[in-house]
């Protein structure tokens, strides 16, 4: 952190018309400003990300089907850690790679003139750890997001997609037997609705987190991953130039990741829509019940409203819908800050 902020000090005080240095410095300067913000992001939501965590393991929210949710449960769990496993791959390969020598790195990434002065010895070391270790100081802050909010949200999905089953269980019994008795399905639904109201609370706090965590990421992504392509195709090809590419791509499925889950979320929630509906058409009044339809028909009203009104999409802080879409426009405008990168050069 001390060598970065040197050499970022040096390029801007020399002030360089030289776009290669002053690009390099900003990425820098914005990668140190960005982990540092994602990890204040997860050390202030503490006590939320706890909240979120005792939901998800809790047995509060199930279908009835006992092996759906241990299915389900073990989907989730194993995503996780597969995902755990990439992001430690990933580390691996970006501090292997920084370690190869290279003989342009000295220009790329050359040591600040107070730690030259200090001597061979002294610049070696300072070197290995400012060079070699800059992945394993970096990433796992870059990442921090994923790793801790990403597996809440799909935990959370994973909580979801049980609640729809136990929905489509309730429809499926009720279409096989159209005069089951009243009382029975009006307790099905209310416990239903029941948990469906404490996932809604709690998706209200992932909701809030993951706007946290993707503005950062956007704000990031939307340059740095241009300036960093820009950065690789200036110099050749070397084992740093596959770091940084594998670094910037790594940014980019980060990015489609969130992406993914929201919307796979947001189907999720349309076919508890689709059943509900359907259960709302085939409820059957009956005068002794009139008081208890009334009501839960309105409330399965308010459910479907809440799941096919965009109540469960989710934004960031009202700057673009999350979902394939916005990370087709990261796409075009991390391509064209590169392209005009390239043009003033």
């Amino acid at each position: 952190m001390i060598v970065l902020s040197l050499q970022i000090g040096e390029v801007l005080l020399a002030k360089n018309d030289d776009l290669f240095e002053f690009s390099w410095a900003m990425v820098k300067l914005s990668t140190i400003f960005v982990s540092g913000m994602k990890v204040f992001i997860i050390i202030h939501s503490k006590k939320a990300i706890e909240s979120l965590r005792n939901f998800i393991i809790s047995d509060r929210v199930f279908s009835g089907d006992d092996s759906y949710d241990v299915i389900q449960e073990k989907k989730y769990k194993q995503t996780a850690r597969t995902a755990l496993r990439v992001t430690y791959c990933i580390i691996i390969i970006d501090v292997v790679l920084l370690s190869i020598p290279y003989a342009g790195s000295e220009s790329f990434l050359e040591l600040p003139s107070l730690f030259i002065s200090f001597g061979k010895h002294f610049k070696q070391i300072s070197r290995f750890f400012a060079v070699s270790l800059l992945s394993l100081g970096f990433l796992p802050r870059i990442l921090s997001s994923i790793i801790y909010i990403g597996t809440l949200f799909m935990g959370m999905r994973a909580k979801y997609m049980i609640l729809a089953h136990r929905y489509g269980l309730i429809l499926h019994r009720y279409s096989q037997n159209p005069d089951a008795d009243f009382e029975i399905m009006n307790s099905e639904l209310q416990d239903a609705l029941t948990q469906e109201l404490e996932f809604l609370s709690h998706f209200k706090i992932l909701k809030s987190l993951v706007e946290k965590a993707l503005f950062l990421t956007h704000c990031y992504s939307i340059w740095s991953i241009g300036a960093l392509y820009y950065l690789s195709r200036s110099i050749e090809m070397s084992a740093l130039s596959v770091c940084i590419v594998v670094t910037t791509s790594v940014m980019l499925l980060e990015y489609h990741f969130w992406c993914h889950l929201a919307d796979t979320l947001q189907e999720v929630a349309e076919s508890i829509g689709n059943t509900i509906y359907e259960l709302c058409s085939r409820m059957q009044h009956r005068r002794e019940y009139h008081a208890q339809y009334v009501n839960m028909r309105t409330s399965l009203m308010i459910i479907w409203i809440n799941c096919c009104g965009g109540q469960l999409s989710m934004d960031c802080y009202g700057l673009f819908e999350i979902s394939t879409s916005a990370f087709v426009n990261l796409l075009h405008t991390s391509y064209s800050v590169m392209m005009f990168m390239m043009s003033i050069d």
